[in-house]
């Protein structure tokens, strides 16, 4: 089995992805809650994921290497690195857990 890309590049895409569809779900309901819905889930996700504003904006980068804040972003988006076998390493890479 070939584990996902759960690497930095593809953190910081996903987390884009994500803002970009509650941005979309928050302007369904007016046009001018785009971008009050995108912060929102921002803060959502931060909270969550209990990171600092400094690890968001390296995740949100594709800087954030440290494992234990990369970990528990995926988590907080629902993508659990555990269940696919793969262990995140604080080099900003993973590898498949033995």
């Amino acid at each position: 089995m070939t584990a996902p890309d759960l690497s930095t590049g593809a953190l910081a895409l996903y987390l884009r992805g994500h803002l970009y569809q509650a941005g979309v779900h928050a302007a369904y309901l007016s046009p001018l809650n785009e971008v009050s819905g995108k912060k929102a889930e921002r803060r959502r996700l931060q909270k969550l994921a209990k990171i600092t504003d400094e690890e968001w904006d390296a995740a949100w980068a594709g800087r954030l290497t440290k494992a234990a804040p990369r970990v528990r972003l995926w988590a907080a988006v629902g993508i659990v690195p555990g269940d696919f076998g793969v262990m995140l390493t604080d080099d900003g890479k993973q590898e498949m857990a033995k």
